[in-house]
């Protein structure tokens, strides 16, 4: 059974990563600190260097120098930060905060944070896992995912307000 105290350590875990959408969301719309070409600049950033150095600086089996590995690992660190507050920033600049309706938005909500957990449950327990390692799977389904697909699709334009909003 998950306890209250399971669902207290999942909000301190996500706190950090709403944390930089809502300060890239501000930056725009309530302290007008970046402007639309300010913003671009900030998720090529993210592209090309923070999320993939985030999902690969741990995932190499090779030694490296000191100074090489260190600075994958501050790469790495922020490049899931960066990834949000980038997010904020385009959430800002649109006209809506929820481009794509009340409708499809409930529809996404309801997918990710209900449905996705329950099938997560239903092939966890069908393949044999028990205990923390099924409540772990369970945590994994509805937190969110699409980090990095909505920084490469703003990069290259395809449709990153629905990625935004579900």
């Amino acid at each position: 059974m998950i306890s209250w105290g399971d669902v207290y350590k999942v909000g301190a875990a996500m706190v950090p990563l709403y944390v930089p959408l809502l300060l890239g969301f501000w930056s725009v719309r309530r302290w007008h600190i970046f402007t639309p070409e300010q913003c671009e600049a900030v998720n090529r950033l993210v592209a090309f260097f923070g999320c993939p150095s985030s999902r690969s600086g741990s995932r190499l089996q090779m030694s490296l120098p000191i100074i090489i590995e260190n600075s994958i690992a501050i790469m790495a660190r922020c490049g899931n930060g960066l990834a949000m507050f980038s997010m904020g920033l385009f959430m800002a600049q649109q006209d809506n905060l929820i481009p794509c309706g009340a409708g499809l938005t409930f529809l996404g909500l309801v997918l990710k944070f209900v449905l996705g957990p329950i099938a997560m449950t239903i092939g966890s327990i069908a393949v044999g896992l028990r205990g923390d390692v099924v409540r772990v799977a369970i945590i994994q389904a509805a937190v969110p995912q699409s980090i990095t697909s909505f920084i490469f699709a703003k990069e290259y334009g395809l449709h990153p307000d629905v990625l935004s909003t579900a």
